[in-house]
């Protein structure tokens, strides 16, 4: 599903939600914490790396034309342009990674009277704001169904909050997101 459909749905629940009182609510412990987006991306090679892998092919390159009896000055000029081309990769302005990653506020929820350490049921975005709101960790009124992709919303007092992108399941052994 994809997240403007999410979207769509949700705007129908939320609608749906604050107009009919028989709609159920659950209670279930939350946790809010800020952490990345989704899950971590693989990290890619990085400058060293990918430096001294050039360096070697080059050393390889250079070493196999004058073993096969290529002339000194044509093995020179291709180990210059090589190193040069190591060089430009080491210290290029190009392919920096940012230091900040992008982190939302998150709102994890697990069913109440489940054990400490368990992976929680689902993990949500939220406003930063909401937050604020809700605080910490404790206790909190659910509407609708908190599974992945569904459709809900969680009740502070006479307030809602309202998820910010569809909710997916909890990572265990992410330290970001509990546990």
């Amino acid at each position: 599903m994809y997240r403007a459909e999410w979207t769509d749905r949700q705007r129908v629940f939320q609608a749906h939600a604050l107009v009919d009182p028989t709609t159920p609510i659950t209670e279930l412990w939350f946790r809010t914490t800020v952490g990345p987006a989704g899950p971590a991306p693989r990290p890619g090679p990085g400058r060293l790396e990918t430096s001294v892998v050039s360096a070697l092919v080059g050393l390889v390159t250079v070493a196999v034309l004058l073993s096969l009896g290529a002339p000194r000055v044509l093995t020179a000029v291709i180990a210059a342009v090589w190193g040069g081309l190591v060089l430009v990769i080491a210290v290029a302005p190009w392919g920096r990674t940012s230091a900040a990653e992008p982190v939302v506020p998150l709102l994890m929820l697990w069913p109440v009277g489940s054990d400490l350490g368990t992976r929680s049921g689902c993990v949500v975005e939220i406003l930063a704001e909401d937050r604020h709101r809700l605080g910490v960790d404790g206790t909190v009124m659910v509407v609708g169904s908190p599974r992945p992709n569904s459709t809900f919303g969680v009740m502070i007092d006479s307030y809602m909050v309202w998820p910010q992108g569809p909710p997916r399941p909890g990572r265990a052994g992410d330290p970001l997101l509990g546990y």
